[in-house]
């Protein structure tokens, strides 16, 4: 074999390889750029997921405070009732029943206000609603104390011209409070079912992004060493 052919084999061997190096090199950079990408969306949608759940967990939590507060003013009406006969029990449990009522307002405005993907616009009206009907409540309650009391305490009065006005409203909250549960739950077992598929299309992508990588440089390489086994 002349020198010259022998410098020609060379070279195409070293474009050969040079190709395959390419290959390689591109290969490598177009699966980390799919990997990369994979990890950037599977964490944009945990973090989108991880946000919906914290604004939901907080409106379950204020509508659960409301529950919570809103019971406890009606015992403290009760304790008003039975113990504010005594001029400083009466003040007492007064300025007690004011304090959870103005808490259950709170909570119900506070959970309007919130931006969560469980409110839909027919619970935040409902929220008005309910807030309407609290406030309404609380005037009958202090009309009550007036109309009955006439200088005097009359427990039995008093508690007949409101007995049972709480138990639409305490209805209206506890299943309000059902329907935020119910929707975030389904919220988050969405949320969840479209990670995993998106993990699993990104993975079959990556997956077949690297077979096909691994194709194409087999391929190649089969090539170049048909190629060196002709010549010799």
């Amino acid at each position: 074999m002349s020198s010259s052919n022998t410098t020609a084999d060379r070279i195409r061997l070293r474009q050969s390889l040079l190709q395959l190096a390419s290959l390689l090199l591109l290969t490598l950079l177009t699966t980390t750029l799919l990997a990369l990408f994979s990890i950037w969306s599977l964490n944009r949608s945990f973090e989108r997921g991880d946000q919906l759940y914290r604004e939901d967990l907080e409106a379950l939590d204020t509508m659960r405070s409301a529950q919570i507060e809103f019971k406890v003013q009606v015992q403290e009406w009760k304790n008003l009732l039975l113990r504010g006969k005594d001029p400083l029990q009466r003040v007492k449990y007064y300025e007690a029943f004011n304090g959870e009522e103005l808490r259950v307002d709170t909570a119900l405005k506070d959970l309007r206000q919130r931006t969560s993907s469980s409110l839909t616009d027919a619970d935040r009206q409902l929220l008005l609603v309910l807030r309407q009907q609290h406030q309404a409540l609380g005037e009958r309650y202090r009309l009550a104390l007036e109309q009955a009391s006439g200088g005097q305490w009359d427990t039995f009065a008093m508690d007949q011209l409101v007995r049972g006005i709480d138990r639409p409203l305490n209805a209206g909250i506890d299943n309000l409070s059902t329907t935020l549960k119910t929707s975030s739950l389904q919220r988050f077992q969405t949320e969840r079912a479209e990670l995993k598929t998106r993990y699993q299309q990104l993975t079959t992508a990556l997956w077949i992004a690297m077979l096909m990588a691994l194709a194409v440089v087999s391929l190649l390489l089969w090539r170049v060493l048909r190629d060196r086994t002709a010549e010799a």
